[in-house]
């Protein structure tokens, strides 16, 4: 399968190739071997407990993340287009995959090898520079998260959970309805609603239907 001109643009929203055209995006992924893989429903992407390392973008479909908790699978987040898989980890030696990835609908992923990424990032500046962003942004938020989640606030909890699983625009569908967002944030469905109409007043969040978008996400 060849990258087609949306998928392109798909990977050009990501903060992998953040400040490259598409041209350059493409020169890329043919020279460092990047390999398309299509995923059918319900199989796995990633699985737990692996210990083989590569970097994956979502460029078409959607999945699903589960953390096995206890025996059970606990469903952390949904990922669609843009995307990206087993970044934090790359190079963590001893590092194994701690959740399972799994395709809701037939999902492609673009994967780069451990080896291929160390020379991607070693031989283009901006790859680097944007890979190390990225981690650092990731740092800054695990630390607000943590403060959330110690947080007994419902307004906290929630905004945190939006902040985990929304896309580049601000946007998460609550696909699986709100009863179930309330037990997964372990408060009660009262609380949630009072949470959303609060946020909603403050204007940091707007409700249509399922979808929940976070306000001014793009604003510096």
């Amino acid at each position: 399968m060849r990258l087609t001109k949306h998928m392109l643009e798909i990977l050009a929203t990501t903060f992998l190739f953040k400040g490259l055209t598409s041209e350059e995006i493409l020169r890329v992924v043919e020279n460092y071997s990047g390999q398309l893989l299509t995923f059918a429903a319900t199989e796995s992407v990633f699985e737990a407990e692996s210990d083989y390392r590569r970097l994956g973008i979502v460029i078409r479909g959607r999945t699903s993340v589960r953390m096995p908790i206890e025996g059970t699978q606990v469903l952390m987040s949904e990922l669609t287009e843009g995307s990206i898989l087993g970044a934090a980890g790359m190079f963590y030696d001893g590092a194994k995959t701690v959740t399972t990835v799994t395709a809701i609908k037939q999902t492609v992923v673009l994967f780069f090898s451990e080896e291929e990424l160390k020379r991607m990032l070693h031989e283009d500046e901006r790859l680097m520079t944007n890979y190390l962003a990225y981690l650092t942004q990731r740092i800054h938020f695990l630390t607000d998260r943590i403060g959330s989640i110690a947080s007994t606030n419902t307004e906290n909890k929630l905004i945190s959970y939006l902040m985990t699983n929304s896309d580049n625009e601000g946007r998460v569908v609550i696909n699986r309805g709100l009863s179930a967002l309330a037990s997964s944030l372990s408060i009660s469905r009262a609380s949630l609603y009072r949470a959303i109409a609060a946020l909603t007043e403050q204007g940091r969040i707007e409700r249509e239907g399922k979808t929940i978008y976070i306000l001014g996400v793009n604003e510096k």
